[in-house]
Parts: C-alpha cells; sequence; structure tokens
C-alpha cells in the first residue's frame, strides 16, 4: 500500500497537478546516471543532482493493471550524433534502473524522495534507435526495461539430483531415491 505523504496528498488534490520524471541508472552498486524532465538540474533528498540536459526525451507512464503481464518500461533518450549507440547494447544492458515521479507545488519542486511516487526498478532488457526521417528528425535511444513480473515465464530447467540437493542442505533427503530404478520403492515419508 502506498502511503502520501501530507503535502503530496495537498498537491494531488488539486485540479492541475504539476510532474516530472527522475531517472536513476546504477552500475553495480553505485549510481551511473540520473536524469530529469524538470526543466533544471534539480537536487533531490537523496543528495544526487538529476541532470535536465534535455538528454531524456521520453518516459513511457506508469501503468497498472488488474492481471499480471509482461508490460515492460521504456524511456527515450535523445541523441542525434548515436554516441551512445556503441556504448549501449555492452553498457546499459543489465544495469538497474529506478524511475520516480516527482510533484511540484506552488511551482516549487518537492525535492524530498518521501514526497515522490516510486513506480518502477528492474534492470535494462534492451536498446535500440528509433530514427525519425521526417524534415525536422529525430533518434532516439530507445531503452526498455525489464517487466516486475519478468520471473513469472521462467523456463529454465531444474534437474534434481541427491547430490545437488545435498549441496545446497546437507540435511534435505527428498532426492535421495530420485535415481533409484523402475523398481518397487518403500519411501518413508515424515520425520524418522
Amino acid at each position: 500500500m502506498i502511503t502520501l505523504t501530507s503535502n503530496l496528498q495537498t498537491v494531488l488534490s488539486a485540479d492541475h497537478v504539476d510532474y516530472f520524471y527522475l531517472i536513476k541508472i546504477f552500475d553495480d552498486s553505485t549510481v551511473h546516471n540520473t536524469l530529469t524532465t524538470f526543466h533544471r538540474d534539480i537536487t533531490m533528498g537523496d543528495g544526487l543532482t538529476y541532470l535536465a540536459d534535455g538528454t531524456l526525451a521520453a518516459v513511457d507512464p506508469p501503468k497498472s493493471t488488474t492481471s499480471v503481464d509482461r508490460e515492460q518500461f521504456m524511456f527515450a533518450l535523445a541523441d542525434p550524433d548515436f554516441l551512445q549507440g556503441s556504448f549501449a547494447s555492452a553498457g546499459y544492458i543489465g544495469k538497474e534502473v529506478d524511475a520516480r515521479l516527482g510533484f511540484m507545488s506552488n511551482e516549487v519542486p518537492l525535492t524530498a524522495m518521501a514526497d515522490t511516487l516510486f513506480f518502477y526498478n528492474g534492470y535494462v532488457d534492451g536498446t535500440g534507435y528509433r530514427v525519425d526521417t521526417k524534415s525536422e528528425g529525430e533518434a532516439l535511444l530507445q531503452i526498455t526495461c525489464s517487466s516486475p513480473m519478468a520471473d513469472l515465464d521462467q523456463k529454465k530447467g531444474l534437474y534434481l539430483s541427491r547430490d545437488f540437493v545435498r549441496n545446497r542442505n546437507p540435511t534435505d533427503s527428498c532426492c535421495d531415491q530420485i535415481y533409484s530404478g523402475s523398481g518397487k520403492l518403500q519411501l518413508k515419508w515424515g520425520r524418522f
């Protein structure tokens, strides 16, 4: 359950709500990049300065569904000179991403992290360019992050054997007779 601070309750009850996105990309446990859609650089309550250099071009809004699905989170970085292309595949895939929604009160941003709404945490699944060849044109590096439910469709097999189970838990005997052949077995279940 999401608990809202009194500042957030006041802001969200207004007729018009001004908001901005905060994206944090981690490199292992350290922060690699911080970006915002706010109109200037902003230092938030976590002590990090989120850059408003125009790089963060688009962010998928948070989506909520009632069923378990594979809804992915995507955001796009402006890259008209294709400078991040060589770094994109090797550099971004597998990095952790944290996304928040920040709000403004009386045209002043709320900088406390408790006054933001956390809506995504996951890992980068893939990258790719989206190029528009109209007269103005644009080149966006689109970053696709994994679904929060990505592990539910895992198809990796788990092959059990006595040694495998005993390596994980020396007292577990659930697979002691798993390869005992096709003859009649007398299994003892429960505690001895």
